[in-house]
């Protein structure tokens, strides 16, 4: 009887051994992973490329292109800030990766009218996210001289491109800046041309509509064809709405025109300037 208690013991105790092991075992491994799943478990944050970004309530900006060529471990960001400058004695960036919290070299390499390239240098090659701070200094009387941080923008290693930044003289970044503003711009025109057709589509389909109840009146009561009427007046209501919004969409088209037009013409004379 003494005997057999005592194997009981030993195989319970044997058991308990495990399962300790085990879970120390679990500890451990959790550990050493626990780094690679909260890295991958990191929120994707990454401003968006050729849309408003809003600075204040009356004040946007547009990052043009973000690109990331990791043989070199640099970025080249373009970035529109839409007369944003007017307001400030000069705007610059800084920027940090938030694999160390380290702050990265930045540098504006090129402007042209208002848009800045800016290039990023010294990145960690397991970096996660770089955030790139645009700043601005008052030149006002009550604010001259003080710094003030307009915007961070934010580029992710699993969000961003990654393209060959390439070296280029001060009149192909001319050529470079000005192509993406005519890019940009003729994306919009595209754009803008599908919602023209769309609500083409749109008013025939309402005038069809209004034809095969105009049709169906002659067999109805007195009563049908005031509802019908009435029903007639909000599609009309409709196309009017349809055919304004059009209207106003065709005056955006050619103010897009204008602009390419323009962005052409400053190309021409910055390099005419640059070649005197």
């Amino acid at each position: 009887m003494f005997n057999k208690d005592k194997v009981n013991l030993r195989r319970k105790s044997s058991r308990i051994y495990v399962t300790v092991i085990t879970f120390v075992f679990a500890g451990l491994a959790f550990f050493l992973t626990s780094g690679f799943i909260m890295k991958e478990k990191v929120e994707v944050l990454s401003s968006p490329v050729n849309e408003n970004i809003e600075v204040s309530s009356t004040q946007n900006i547009e990052i043009i292109k973000w690109i990331y060529d990791k043989d070199k471990n640099r970025m080249e960001i373009v970035i529109d800030t839409k007369n944003l400058d007017s307001d400030y004695e000069n705007l610059k960036f800084t920027s940090f990766q938030r694999s160390d919290e380290s702050e990265l070299k930045t540098e504006t390499i090129f402007q042209f009218e208002d848009h800045y390239v800016v290039r990023i240098n010294g990145l960690s090659k397991e970096y996660t996210q770089v955030a790139l701070d645009l700043i601005g200094t008052g030149y006002s009387e009550g604010d001259k001289g003080e710094e003030e941080l307009l915007k961070t923008l934010y580029a992710d290693h699993r969000e961003i491109n990654k393209e060959d930044i390439v070296e280029k003289e001060d009149s192909e970044y001319i050529t470079y800046t000005t192509h993406l503003i005519i890019d940009n711009i003729e994306k919009s025109v595209s754009e803008t041309k599908e919602i023209i057709e769309e609500n083409e589509t749109k008013i025939n389909e309402l005038n069809q509509r209004i034809r095969t109840l105009k049709e169906e009146k002659v067999y109805q009561t007195d009563e049908e064809k005031l509802d019908t009427d009435n029903d007639i007046n909000s599609l009309e209501i409709n196309i009017g709405e349809l055919e304004k919004e059009n209207s106003n969409l065709e005056m955006d088209l050619d103010m897009y025109q204008e602009k390419i037009e323009k962005a052409k013409q400053k190309e021409r004379e910055k390099i005419l300037e640059m070649t005197n």
